[in-house]
């Protein structure tokens, strides 16, 4: 009797395989030619299958199946999409509503099973309170940006697996100013000072000339002025 493998059954698998037998004995021993690689290319689903001939006075195929042990051997890579995009400049309105996603990170493992592959995400400390990461690798606003306060925003955002391998990779994201706060004056209260009978601007006016400007300080639109009341009122008519 001959033992062999089926040469014609899962034939890319045979480059993985070989069989030792002589003739006579009893038993045969099926062994790697190379080390195997649960995510090498012609390995499908972690799992080899082969067949076994036995050529005598009868024949018979047995199939059979070596499943492979996924290590995890493999550590998160952040995608260079990801990377190339934190290249550009990364603008925010303050005005992003909170719970709202303002980036994707992404970052694959090169794993073959989901017990090595999965991911979960973290911003490192010193993180900021104002953003979060869910473990899809969603960046989340958690509080109102204040473009006044906090003008631009650096961390650090790490994909981790299951035994810690990870990486990590930086995010600068800048806050750009919404019109969403008053003029105000410089002082509350101003006086002014112009003799009897002279008409014109008023050549006196403490504590310094009337000048206010926008909340809005990345804006700092154009302001215009106008006198909304007058006491007594019948002077409204002689300012302007």
């Amino acid at each position: 009797m001959n033992v062999k493998l089926v040469p014609y059954l899962f034939p890319t698998n045979l480059e993985f395989l070989e069989l030792i037998f002589t003739l006579g004995d009893t038993s045969a021993i099926v062994r790697t030619k190379k080390a195997l690689d649960a995510e090498a290319e012609g390995v499908s689903a972690s799992t080899l299958y082969y067949s076994v001939m036995c050529d005598g006075s009868f024949k018979y195929n047995n199939t059979r199946s070596l499943k492979l042990n996924d290590i995890n051997d493999h550590a998160p890579v952040f995608s260079k999409e990801f990377i190339q995009l934190l290249s550009l400049s990364l603008v925010f309105f303050q005005a992003v509503a909170v719970g709202e996603r303002v980036l994707q990170v992404t970052a694959v493992d090169g794993d073959s099973t989901p017990e090595n592959n999965r991911l979960t995400y973290s911003i490192l400390d010193p993180a900021s309170g104002d953003f979060g990461v869910d473990n899809s690798g969603a960046i989340i606003l958690r509080k109102r940006l204040n473009y006044n306060a906090v003008k631009k925003y650096n961390f650090v955002v790490k994909a981790s697996d299951n035994s810690g391998l990870n990486d990590v990779t930086n995010v600068e994201i800048d806050v750009e100013d919404f019109d969403n706060l008053n003029p105000y004056f410089s002082h509350t209260t101003y006086q002014a000072f112009i003799p009897e009978n002279q008409a014109g601007s008023f050549p006196i006016i403490e504590p310094e000339a009337i000048k206010a400007q926008d909340g809005d300080t990345g804006i700092n639109m154009t302001l215009i002025y106008s006198i909304s009341s007058v006491s007594p009122d019948k002077y409204r008519t002689t300012l302007t």
